[in-house]
């Protein structure tokens, strides 16, 4: 009987068989690794085979990307079956190829998106920083500079930052400040322009009674922290945490499924409609930010 296949892309691509792992040297071709991994992140793990063409052999005319395919797909079923998985495990159909189309088949992006819906439902703080676990080692460090690979995990950094305001606003609900205000210092270490979470720092700062570094987060942050700044000039702390902290939907930030996002075709925007956006500085939480 066939093994169901687990494939691991977090923190590096990993394929197993049940027990067994299938070892590196089995798959002969890189490219066969690389069509696992696209249809891995794939809506529904299948592609057009004109789409595979596109990001697997951008250079190649027609018909070499298609026999190109074919060879691919041969190194990948043959190195699943030789761990024990079905033969119909990666299959093309009508144009399309799919990855278990009849089950089988566990992906932990998946059960890392599963885990960041259920967590955003309950709203708790346990369940999100757990999602977050989850998504901890990055996606597929070593793809980082493929282009399909970079667009997923700017995709999947979106949907972590998501994850950690709405931890950081459980963590408030929690009465828990200071754990709330480690997670927006790690939110605003990867995204300075996260007006949003530069505001919650600042009120959770001044909370704490640690106006001076409050208000440090008030530079080039954008008219909203100013705003926000004012009432802590005034009075010395803000009295609640709750009276200025941004309401989680204020963010702007994709709360979607990043699965699949390398599939869509994006559309440049055009140089007349652009704005270039300040850039900004957030406080570290040092008295010198």
């Amino acid at each position: 009987m066939a093994g169901d296949v687990r494939i691991r892309l977090l923190g590096g691509f990993d394929v197993a068989v049940g027990d067994r792992p299938v070892a590196a040297g089995a798959w002969r071709l890189r490219k066969a690794r690389s069509l696992l991994k696209v249809l891995c992140l794939a809506p529904g793990h299948q592609m057009h085979r004109e789409r595979l063409y596109d990001l697997l052999w951008p250079d190649l005319e027609r018909r070499a990307a298609a026999n190109n395919l074919h060879q691919v797909l041969y190194a990948a079923r043959r190195a699943l079956t030789g761990a024990g998985a079905a033969g119909d495990v990666v299959v093309l159909r009508d144009d399309l190829v799919l990855l278990g189309p009849d089950g089988g088949v566990a992906i932990d992006v998946d059960e890392f998106e599963e885990a960041a819906r259920r967590a955003s439902r309950d709203g708790a703080a346990a369940p999100l920083a757990a999602a977050l676990a989850l998504a901890e080692p990055g996606l597929l460090p070593e793809d980082r500079y493929e282009p399909w690979a970079r667009e997923a995990a700017d995709a999947l950094g979106a949907r972590c930052a998501a994850i950690r305001w709405g931890l950081a606003e459980a963590l408030r609900r929690e009465d828990r400040t200071a754990e709330a205000i480690e997670v927006l210092r790690t939110l605003l270490d990867a995204d300075p322009l996260h007006e949003p979470g530069s505001r919650a720092l600042m009120t959770a700062l001044a909370a704490g009674g640690r106006r001076r570094e409050a208000l440090a987060c008030t530079r080039g942050c954008g008219t909203r922290c100013a705003a926000t700044a004012a009432p802590i000039r005034t009075r010395g702390r803000a009295t609640s945490t709750a009276r200025c902290w941004p309401a989680p939907s204020s963010s702007g930030r994709r709360n979607g499924p990043y699965p699949g996002t390398i599939c869509r075709r994006r559309r440049a925007p055009s140089s007349a409609g652009s704005v270039r956006r300040p850039r900004s500085r957030h406080c570290s939480g040092g008295p010198g930010c």
